[in-house]
Protein backbone atom coordinates (compact mmCIF):
# COMPACT_ATOMS: atom_id res chain seq x y z
CA UNK A 1 0.00 0.00 0.00
CA UNK A 2 2.66 2.46 0.69
CA UNK A 3 3.91 2.58 -3.23
CA UNK A 4 0.27 3.44 -3.96
CA UNK A 5 0.30 6.10 -1.47
CA UNK A 6 3.64 7.20 -3.24
CA UNK A 7 2.23 7.68 -6.28
CA UNK A 8 -1.22 9.21 -5.18
CA UNK A 9 1.43 12.29 -3.76
CA UNK A 10 2.60 12.82 -7.44
CA UNK A 11 -0.76 12.37 -9.19
CA UNK A 12 -3.11 13.92 -6.91
CA UNK A 13 -1.87 14.16 -2.84
CA UNK A 14 -5.47 15.31 -1.83
CA UNK A 15 -6.87 11.62 -2.66
CA UNK A 16 -5.09 10.44 0.06
CA UNK A 17 -6.72 12.16 3.26
CA UNK A 18 -9.94 12.72 1.27
CA UNK A 19 -10.47 8.60 0.21
CA UNK A 20 -8.75 7.21 3.20
CA UNK A 21 -11.15 9.11 5.82
CA UNK A 22 -13.77 7.84 3.13
CA UNK A 23 -12.70 4.35 3.66
CA UNK A 24 -12.72 4.42 7.06
CA UNK A 25 -16.08 6.15 6.91
CA UNK A 26 -17.49 3.60 4.57
CA UNK A 27 -16.37 0.23 6.47
CA UNK A 28 -16.92 1.99 10.40
CA UNK A 29 -20.25 3.07 9.73
CA UNK A 30 -22.15 1.91 6.98
CA UNK A 31 -20.93 -1.28 6.46
CA UNK A 32 -19.31 -2.27 9.96
CA UNK A 33 -16.86 -4.24 8.63
CA UNK A 34 -12.74 -3.92 9.35
CA UNK A 35 -12.20 -5.42 6.26
CA UNK A 36 -14.22 -2.19 4.33
CA UNK A 37 -12.45 0.55 6.84
CA UNK A 38 -8.96 -0.49 6.18
CA UNK A 39 -8.84 -1.34 2.13
CA UNK A 40 -12.03 0.64 0.97
CA UNK A 41 -10.44 3.55 0.09
CA UNK A 42 -8.69 1.68 -2.49
CA UNK A 43 -12.53 1.64 -4.19
CA UNK A 44 -13.56 5.04 -3.81
CA UNK A 45 -10.01 6.01 -5.53
CA UNK A 46 -12.81 5.18 -9.04
CA UNK A 47 -15.27 8.20 -8.07
CA UNK A 48 -13.01 10.53 -6.90
CA UNK A 49 -10.59 10.33 -10.25
CA UNK A 50 -14.02 9.93 -12.01
CA UNK A 51 -14.91 13.33 -10.35
CA UNK A 52 -11.78 14.89 -9.70
CA UNK A 53 -10.63 14.38 -13.54
CA UNK A 54 -12.94 12.64 -16.04
CA UNK A 55 -9.84 11.60 -17.89
CA UNK A 56 -9.72 7.97 -19.32
CA UNK A 57 -6.17 7.90 -18.17
CA UNK A 58 -7.09 8.55 -14.50
CA UNK A 59 -9.83 5.82 -14.45
CA UNK A 60 -7.37 3.58 -16.22
CA UNK A 61 -5.15 3.89 -13.12
CA UNK A 62 -7.93 3.58 -10.76
CA UNK A 63 -9.04 0.59 -12.68
CA UNK A 64 -5.46 -0.75 -12.62
CA UNK A 65 -5.17 -0.43 -9.28
CA UNK A 66 -8.15 -1.78 -7.83
CA UNK A 67 -7.10 -4.93 -9.78
CA UNK A 68 -3.94 -5.36 -8.49
CA UNK A 69 -4.44 -4.77 -5.19
CA UNK A 70 -7.15 -7.10 -4.63
CA UNK A 71 -6.43 -9.67 -6.67
CA UNK A 72 -2.88 -9.51 -4.72
CA UNK A 73 -4.96 -10.01 -1.82
CA UNK A 74 -7.50 -12.38 -2.67
CA UNK A 75 -6.93 -15.14 -0.37
CA UNK A 76 -6.92 -12.59 3.08
CA UNK A 77 -10.15 -11.11 1.56
CA UNK A 78 -11.83 -15.05 0.74
CA UNK A 79 -11.01 -15.88 4.34
CA UNK A 80 -12.43 -12.70 5.78
CA UNK A 81 -15.25 -13.03 4.11
CA UNK A 82 -15.60 -16.48 5.12
CA UNK A 83 -15.13 -16.23 8.54
CA UNK A 84 -17.64 -13.09 8.05
CA UNK A 85 -20.14 -15.60 6.76
CA UNK A 86 -19.73 -18.02 10.02
CA UNK A 87 -20.33 -15.60 12.53
CA UNK A 88 -16.35 -15.21 13.50
CA UNK A 89 -15.55 -11.83 12.49
CA UNK A 90 -17.54 -9.53 15.11
CA UNK A 91 -19.19 -5.78 13.81
CA UNK A 92 -17.01 -3.07 13.84
CA UNK A 93 -17.73 0.34 15.61
CA UNK A 94 -16.05 3.85 16.22
CA UNK A 95 -14.73 2.73 18.98
CA UNK A 96 -13.30 -0.48 18.40
CA UNK A 97 -12.18 0.49 15.33
CA UNK A 98 -9.76 3.11 17.19
CA UNK A 99 -8.88 1.31 20.22
CA UNK A 100 -8.08 -1.66 18.42
CA UNK A 101 -5.98 0.46 16.53
CA UNK A 102 -4.47 2.21 19.59
CA UNK A 103 -3.80 -1.10 20.93
CA UNK A 104 -1.82 -2.11 17.84
CA UNK A 105 0.84 0.95 18.31
CA UNK A 106 0.90 1.07 21.91
CA UNK A 107 0.77 -1.77 24.41
CA UNK A 108 -2.11 -0.75 27.11
CA UNK A 109 -0.93 1.56 29.72
CA UNK A 110 2.22 1.80 28.51
CA UNK A 111 4.06 4.76 26.64
CA UNK A 112 5.54 3.84 23.15
CA UNK A 113 8.79 5.38 24.51
CA UNK A 114 8.96 2.84 27.13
Amino acid sequence: MSSLYGSLLVIDWVSIPVTTLGGILLGVVLVRDAFIAWAGWVLLLLPWFWFRFGDPAHMIYAVAVNVLVYSAGFPEIRAHFANRRAGKVRPLSLRSFFSDARNVFMRRGESSTD
